[in-house]
């Protein structure tokens, strides 16, 4: 039997021996553990990289998709504009053919009831007269067909 000095000594050297072979194995995963050290080192810097790339891209896309929502909205908003300013010339084209159209009418009215008035003492008169008003009245005629002439093509 073994005394329990030497079985002590003899686990004690066993352990030894076991922790030199740890040692040996860990000193050999050391080459194995730099490399993986320098892998990651190498893949950190390219995801910094991938990422710098990433990020530039992106907002290069931000600034195009603003330059877009703003070409848009310039769009829209010209289009907005010459709707606004096609109504506005068609509301005030209206409104100036209505105001004429009540001025030519007054106007004519009064040309009409100062016609009548004028044969009226035309009639009465020689023919030399009744020529002149024929005359004035043609004339007159003429000029209010001309401007209604001129306003309607104005338009």
């Amino acid at each position: 039997m073994k005394s329990p000095s030497s079985s002590r000594e003899a686990l004690m050297a066993e352990a030894i021996g076991e922790l030199g072979r740890v040692l040996d194995k860990a000193e050999a995963l050391l080459p194995a553990i730099t490399e993986v050290t320098r892998l990651q080192s190498e893949a950190t810097s390219q995801l910094s990289n991938q990422l710098g790339n990433l990020e530039a891209q992106i907002n290069a896309l931000t600034d195009r998709v603003k330059l877009y929502a703003l070409k848009y909205l310039l769009t829209q908003m010209e289009e907005h504009a010459a709707r606004t300013m096609q109504a506005q010339t068609l509301a005030m084209c209206q409104a100036i053919g209505a105001r004429v159209s009540l001025e030519l009418d007054r106007e004519m009215k009064q040309l009409a009831q100062a016609m009548h008035q004028h044969q009226s003492q035309v009639s009465n008169s020689s023919n030399w007269w009744r020529l002149l008003f024929g005359c004035l009245s043609a004339a007159a005629a003429g000029a209010v067909a001309g401007a209604l002439v001129t306003w309607l093509w104005a338009r």
